[in-house]
């Protein structure tokens, strides 16, 4: 029985590790999670063609369909690939994407949804991640949008519709282009600084009736800065705010009218 033990482990040392895709492929018509993921052999849902990428590689979408909640910890892309791919949050104190590592991370091309009245619940969750967000909708009522926490974010044309926070960024470094958030219940964009200094570049962008304040910029331990170039602000009960020293510095082209109240101090420092 030692020797063929010592054999098998000898015999199985030497087997080749399994193959990670550089390029995976999921499909609702065609895919099954045990296969290999390969475009005439597709996966069916994104966790499961992750499982089998290599670290820096490639999952796309074949054709539309609901392809479920994937959590991430390697540099990777999901690609809804412009085919009507999309996820659905149903359970409570879940992201539709949830990104826990250094990165870097894009997701592109998607549709997210989530369920009305789920508790603690994301569109994408980042956290001490590089992430990248472009061309992406979120709608259904999330807690939060987007949410990224640490780490750096590019989020560009991305649109959040009815979630309480449309997008957070907190001890963050990130840029906003080209998107909107619209029908928060709280909050359209909150930049908060908390225990590390935040900053929030926004351009050519639109925060739109946000029940409570369309954007914040707030300092609750560390400095928080928010840039604003370019952007509507307009249907909120408030259209900005700043809080504990915060700052929302504006390049003098922006719009906001048409808010319950514009915001005492529409900005704290203006530049040409």
């Amino acid at each position: 029985m030692k020797h063929t033990s010592i054999f098998a482990l000898t015999l199985l040392a030497a087997l080749p590790a399994l193959a990670q895709n550089d390029l995976s492929w999921v499909s609702q018509r065609s895919g099954s999670d045990a296969n290999n993921c390969l475009f005439t052999t597709p996966c069916q849902t994104f966790q499961g063609a992750y499982a089998k990428t290599a670290s820096g590689g490639i999952i796309k979408a074949i054709d539309a369909g609901k392809y479920g909640v994937v959590s991430i910890t390697q540099p990777i892309t999901i690609d809804g690939n412009g085919v009507g791919a999309s996820i659905d949050v149903i359970t409570a104190s879940t992201a539709g994407v949830f990104v826990n590592t250094p990165g870097p991370v894009e997701i592109r091309n998607l549709g997210i949804h989530a369920a009305p009245g789920l508790f603690n619940s994301y569109g994408i969750e980042s956290s001490n991640s590089n992430v990248i967000v472009d061309n992406v909708s979120i709608t259904g009522g999330a807690n939060w949008g987007v949410s990224v926490t640490g780490g750096t974010a590019t989020i560009n044309a991305v649109t959040v519709t009815n979630a309480g926070q449309g997008i957070l960024i907190q001890d963050a470094t990130a840029t906003i282009t080209d998107s909107v958030t619209r029908y928060s219940s709280n909050v359209g964009i909150f930049v908060v600084g908390v225990s590390a200094v935040t900053q929030a570049l926004i351009e050519r962008s639109r925060i739109i009736s946000s029940t409570n304040v369309g954007l914040v910029s707030n300092n609750e331990g560390a400095a928080a800065t928010t840039r604003i170039s370019d952007c509507v602000i307009t249907g909120n009960t408030t259209g900005v705010s700043t809080f504990g020293g915060g700052q929302i510095i504006t390049f003098r082209n922006n719009t906001w009218a048409g808010n319950t109240t514009d915001g005492t101090t529409p900005f704290s420092i203006s530049q040409k």
